[in-house]
């Protein structure tokens, strides 16, 4: 153990390149994005020293430290962004810092990933508020580096000590981009580079830049001098040989296929060769001490690039692999030997399958060759809806240890599926969700309730769809629709009858703003579309909520003994006086209502007692027929509990405090608690996750 200790550290020292995921993509909380550690592989399999930071990680840890959570609850974000205390950012902070230790499992593992158990997705709330995408004139400017949200993140990669921690014979620093929200922090890191080590080379790389115009690109490399090179497409080959001239001294970027670069006064764009034969690819090289900071984290295994449809009108991933073919995938025994061969070095056992979509025939193969080679194993994958997923091939993806496949359904509405050239109608969705589910291959549905031409009756209708299918659903994601200008709809969008717009205006979710193509659907209106976007939220927030059935488990439920003693869910909930209201928000089934301001006496009466009955709390009202009201409406939004043996304390303090409790309730009139009833509260903030 003391020489693998020994040997690992001169392998550190000797390592020349550093491999580095930035900020912001918070629906990688808790797992290992797999672009470093497949580069890593690569070049390592040349002779080079490699090592590897996910500064996403450690931005997450940043932001719960107590400090921290304490500015959040108050609304304190960013000098230009200021929220009110009831914002859902500023209520998950407290939550978060109340149930903090929930985070971490026993070893001090992060236990962030989007789908935990508990509060996790209350850190993706807080975490949001630094989702911040710039366009490329905002970028330009020469007071970019001094905006709020540029210092936020310099003093994170300050804190972060990723500087200090690089060993001495490092030379590049390849900063991998594959998500929009990543280009800002990326820039700043660049910067903080630079202005400490400006003999590093900085090598940007990664979807982000392989989608962007080549008029931003060359606004950016003209602009931004701290780049010293960005590859685009299949990174592998590129990186490679700019990694070979740094080390020998030369830099040549013009030189090397797919790269873009500010050399000698001006742009260049080399256009690229076909990238590697990925059945020929090392295995991916995923560092032991990310991994061991992760309580529960997927190893990528490639099972293709590109996709095998490849024409979905809104997706432009299909780009991505430009000078290869558009379709290249692995041998079936090469990804479960990888598997096998990942188990043995990191003792881990689950997987992502890396694939914009899974094809059916090698879902079956690859399931029945995990099957045959007795290893025990959970998996995950994006797929689509195929009718060749027949139920004989979905029983066997459950029987290989599917965890769950991960479907852009995106929608019911037959017309606007054929439009935007999904595979799939409303009856094969239907089908294959139903399938799955008798299975027992549980499923992750996206859902774009707007795409191209949608009217406002037409989301309402796929939305009553996806709810009668809820049974059968484990996850939703809800993504708006936002054209890019390297989809096929961005390249045509008066045939989707979208009307372009000329506006300064850019922002966009998933990819830098400037691919983010400014238009308008006439099909809704924007309180139209404003509502139909609010009701697919509150689907998912329903359907996500179920994954803490087990916590809720001893939340109050309505066939209880009237003598049952109670007290109320306080630790889940969050509450705070909004005008004449008070809101509460209660973290595990993630509902926000607010209720009267008159309310505050007689919630303050049963926050404050330990435990009481039924019928105690209805007779603490002067009119018991109000507080059978009173009760109902506390047991309907979950916030009683069954008040456990081990905590029963009959004393004379809690005794005390319901007497105190009956006295307070009082003031409330009847008629107040019975015209009175929990409502959702209107948001002027930040819609919840």
């Amino acid at each position: 153990m003391i020489e693998m200790l020994k040997d690992k550290q001169t392998q550190r020292l000797q390592a020349e390149v550093s491999l580095v995921f930035p900020p912001l993509v918070t629906t990688n909380f808790g797992n290992y994005y797999p672009s470093t550690a497949i580069l890593s592989s690569y070049l390592k399999s040349y002779g080079y020293g490699v090592v590897q930071a996910d500064l996403n990680e450690k931005f997450a840890r940043y932001l719960l430290q107590v400090e921290m959570l304490n500015k959040f609850a108050e609304g304190n974000f960013l000098d230009s962004i200021q929220l009110p205390t009831e914002a859902i950012p500023c209520l998950s902070a407290r939550l978060i810092h109340r149930h903090r230790q929930l985070l971490f499992d026993e070893h001090g593992r992060d236990k962030f990933r989007a789908n935990a158990l508990g509060p996790a997705h209350l850190l993706m709330n807080v975490a949001q508020m630094y989702h911040i995408v710039f366009d490329a004139v905002t970028i330009q400017q020469p007071g970019f580096y001094d905006t709020s949200a540029a210092c936020f993140y310099l003093d994170f990669y300050q804190w972060s000590g990723y500087l200090e921690s690089l060993p001495p014979k490092v030379h590049t620093v390849g900063i991998s981009v594959p998500m929009g929200p990543q280009l800002v922090p990326a820039l700043v890191l660049a910067r903080h580079i630079k202005s400490q080590r400006p003999d590093l080379t900085v090598i940007f790389g990664g979807p982000t830049l392989s989608l962007m115009n080549l008029k931003d690109l060359d606004r950016l490399l003209t602009t931004v001098k701290d780049i010293d090179a960005v590859v685009r497409f299949d990174g592998e080959l590129p990186l490679l040989r700019l990694v070979e001239q740094r080390q020998h001294q030369k830099w040549e970027p013009t030189k090397v296929p797919a790269v873009s670069s500010f050399f000698n006064g001006e742009v260049h764009h080399v256009p690229p060769e076909p990238g590697p034969d990925i059945k020929l690819l090392p295995y991916g090289d995923y560092d032991e001490e990310i991994m061991g900071a992760l309580a529960d984290p997927e190893i990528g295994v490639i099972q293709a690039r590109g996709c095998y449809w490849g024409k979905c009108a809104y997706c432009d991933y299909v780009e991505l692999y430009k000078g290869s073919s558009p379709y290249r995938t692995q041998l079936v025994d090469r990804l479960v030997e990888e598997m096998e061969y990942q188990i043995r070095i990191h003792g881990r056992n689950q997987f992502a399958i890396i694939s914009e979509s899974i094809p059916p025939l090698f879902a079956r193969k690859m399931s029945e060759a995990i099957i045959a080679s007795g290893l025990t194993l959970s998996w995950v994958s994006f797929a689509m809806v195929d009718e060749r997923f027949t139920p004989e091939v979905l029983q066997l993806i459950a029987q290989s240890g599917c965890d769950y496949l991960e479907i852009g359904i995106e929608s019911m509405t037959d017309r606007v599926l054929k439009l935007v050239e999904k595979a799939s109608t409303n009856e094969k969705n239907k089908n294959f969700v139903r399938d799955a589910a008798a299975a027992g291959v549980k499923l992750k549905l996206n859902l774009i309730p707007d795409l191209p031409s949608t009217t406002y009756r037409e989301a309402l209708e796929s939305l009553e769809e996806f709810r009668a299918l809820e049974d059968c659903i484990t996850f939703v994601g809800v993504y708006p629709f936002e054209p890019t200008r390297s989809s096929k709809i961005g390249r045509n969008p008066s045939f989707y009858s979208l009307k372009t717009e000329d506006t300064g205006n850019q922002e966009g979710q998933s990819q830098y703003p400037a691919n983010h193509l400014i238009s308008q659907d006439p099909a809704m209106t924007a309180t139209e579309r404003q509502e139909v976007h609010a009701k697919f939220f509150a689907f998912r927030e329903h359907i996500n909520a179920r994954r803490n059935a087990e916590l809720t488990k001893t939340l109050m439920v309505t066939d209880l003994d009237s003598s049952c003693l109670l007290r109320l869910a306080d630790e889940y909930l969050d509450f705070v006086e909004v005008d004449d209201n008070i809101q509460c928000y209660h973290y595990l089934t993630r509902k926000l209502f607010c209720v009267p301001g008159y309310w505050k006496d007689a919630l303050a009466s049963v926050r404050s007692s330990q435990s009481f009955s039924c019928d105690e709390l209805i007779n603490w009202f002067a009119e018991p027929s109000i507080g059978q009201i009173f009760y109902q409406q506390l047991s309907e939004f979950r916030m009683l509990m069954k008040y456990t043996p081990a905590e029963v304390n009959a004393d004379e303090k809690n005794n005390a405090l319901k007497a105190s409790s009956r006295n307070r309730l009082k003031i409330v009139t009847g008629e107040q608690i019975a015209s009175a009833s929990i409502q959702p509260p209107k948001l002027k903030y930040l819609e919840a996750r």
